[in-house]
C-alpha cells in the first residue's frame, strides 16, 4: 500500500491485468521487462501502473484517473522508485510470468 495525496492505494495485477496491457502496448511484458532489464519506459511504466491500480477498499481505479494521477506520483517519488515499486508488485503477483520450468 501507498499513499498518493491524502488516499492510499495498491498494483494489483493479475493475467488480465498482463492481458489488458499488452493489448495497450503491443508488446509482451516479459519481452520489454528483459529488453529493458526492468526498466520501463515513461509511458510503460505509466500504462503499467493505470491498469493495476486499486484504492485501498480494492475498488479499480479507472485506467485514465489513474494515468492522469501516475504523473504526479512519479514527480513526487522518483522515476525509479515508481518503476521499482511497478515492478516488484508484477512480480509479487504473477509469479507465472517468471517460472521456467
Amino acid at each position: 500500500m501507498f499513499e498518493i495525496g491524502d488516499k492510499w492505494y495498491d498494483l494489483k495485477f493479475n493475467m488480465l491485468t498482463i492481458m489488458q496491457i499488452e493489448a495497450v502496448t503491443k508488446e509482451n511484458i516479459i519481452s520489454v521487462m528483459q529488453r529493458t532489464n526492468g526498466v520501463l519506459s515513461i509511458t510503460d511504466l505509466r500504462t503499467y501502473f493505470s491498469y493495476a491500480l486499486y484504492t485501498d477498499v480494492g475498488t479499480r481505479v479507472s485506467p485514465k484517473q489513474a494515468f492522469n494521477m501516475s504523473k504526479d506520483w512519479i514527480e513526487e517519488l522518483g522515476f525509479l522508485e515508481v518503476n521499482g515499486i511497478v515492478v516488484d508488485a508484477i512480480m509479487r503477483d504473477c509469479p507465472f510470468l517468471f517460472k521456467v520450468g
